[in-house]
Formats: C-alpha cells, sequence, structure tokens
C-alpha cells in the first residue's frame, strides 16, 4: 500500500508587502486624523453660534477629507490586487 500527500503554500514577497502595508497604515492614519480635525471643525462651528466663517476654509477641509478617502481606497484596492495577482 502505497501512502501520498499534497502540501501547498504561498511564498509572500515581504519586499513588495511590505511597504505596501506601511503607505497603507499611514494612509489610514492620515485618514483618521483629517476625519477628527474635520469633526472638531464642524462641532465648533456650530457650537459657537453664528460667526463669519470664510468659505475657503471650509471648503479646503472638506477637500483634504475627500482626497484622503479616495486615496485609502485607491489603497486597499492596489493591496487587494497585490495580494491576487503577486
Amino acid at each position: 500500500k502505497t501512502m501520498s500527500s499534497t502540501v501547498t503554500f504561498w511564498v509572500l514577497p515581504i519586499n513588495i508587502i511590505g511597504p505596501a502595508a506601511v503607505v497603507l497604515g499611514v494612509l489610514l492614519l492620515i485618514t483618521v486624523v483629517a476625519v477628527k480635525i474635520y469633526i472638531r471643525r464642524t462641532l465648533a462651528q456650530l457650537t459657537t453660534g453664528r460667526r463669519l466663517v470664510r468659505r475657503r476654509q471650509q471648503s479646503s477641509s472638506t477637500t483634504i477629507l475627500l482626497v484622503a478617502s479616495v486615496l485609502t481606497v485607491l489603497a486597499l484596492f492596489m493591496l487587494v490586487m497585490l495580494v491576487l495577482f503577486a
């Protein structure tokens, strides 16, 4: 009687996945900080009552939040593609 088995394993390229994970972590950290800043600014504006606020400051914080969110989603997508096709 003969017995046989098959063992499969993945070899992950750490020199590619490591920097990608670091970049993803930094983008995630930037997004979290940007959202916290945005929430604090919005709450500060709402709690202090009506005051003269420049439209430029309000739109820039929204733009930063949007850019950070898009970069985070893009980084997640690229990481998933790296895992699937590497």
